[in-house]
C-alpha cells in the first residue's frame, strides 16, 4: 500500500473522520475521483491498520480505525 493512502493516518486517531480522509485525498496526485475506487483504498488502509501486522500502529490508532471500518458497514 501506498505511503501516500497511509499518511493521512499521521494524524491523531482523534481526527481521522471519513470525510477527512476524502478531502486529504483530494490533493493527493493519485487521487482517482470515483468514490468505489477511493473507499476501496480507505477500507484497506482501515484494515491494514486494525490487523496492525508490524506493530506500528498504536492501540489508539488500531481502535479508532475499527470503528470508522464499523461505520462503512
Amino acid at each position: 500500500m501506498s505511503d501516500t493512502k497511509l499518511a493521512y493516518f499521521n494524524a491523531p486517531p482523534e481526527q481521522w473522520t471519513i470525510l477527512g480522509y476524502y478531502q486529504f485525498r483530494r490533493q493527493q496526485r493519485d487521487f482517482r475521483s470515483l468514490f468505489r475506487q477511493e473507499n476501496n483504498l480507505l477500507q484497506k488502509s482501515l484494515h491494514a491498520i486494525v490487523r496492525n501486522s508490524e506493530n506500528s500502529f498504536s492501540d489508539r490508532q488500531v481502535k479508532r480505525a475499527g470503528e470508522i471500518l464499523n461505520t462503512l458497514k
